[in-house]
């Protein structure tokens, strides 16, 4: 009897061993515009990247003074909109919206180098203009606390008194 217990108990830690189940919890993303922006302000973007489910996440931005990220008070701009999986490759990841307005294409289209995180964006959104921008991005724990102020992002910029 005691002989069977020990088998079936090798039996039950060798199949969870192999069965190797892990739910991967998605990755959180802090990603600095590598220009400075025409405010003369820092533009981060923020992404949750769930590579197990294909779900790629465009959560907000926010300008900030220096080049660190928005921990020194400033406010991130809320938003969260999924972007679809359009390629993978071994090195990069693409991910992206196409879509078409009154006949017109229009694009914005990320691709994520894998292996250190850097990030290209390419679109036409602004009047339908071609644009291109690149980003360092660095992983982080969790995404920033948010709250908008339209008030507090004017008097940020010192352009409302």
């Amino acid at each position: 009897m005691l002989l069977s217990m020990k088998k079936l108990l090798s039996i039950i830690v060798l199949g969870l061993l192999w069965s190797n189940v892990v739910v991967a919890k998605p990755i959180y993303l802090n990603c600095r515009h590598n220009e400075l922006h025409s405010l003369k302000l820092w533009m981060h973007e923020y992404f949750s990247l769930d590579f197990e489910n294909k779900k790629y996440t465009w959560e907000g931005k926010a300008l900030v003074k220096h080049e660190d990220d928005i921990s020194n008070g400033e406010e991130l701009h809320k938003e969260t909109i999924e972007l679809p999986f359009m390629d993978e490759d071994s090195q990069y990841l693409t991910f992206g919206v196409i879509f078409f307005n009154n006949g017109k294409r229009h694009y914005d289209i990320f691709k994520l180098n894998k292996e250190n995180f850097d990030l290209s964006r390419e679109d036409n959104l602004f009047a339908g203009m071609e644009n291109s921008m690149t980003y360092t991005c660095n992983q982080i724990d969790e995404l920033p606390s948010y709250s908008w102020s339209f008030r507090k992002f004017w008097n940020d910029l010192g352009l409302f008194k």
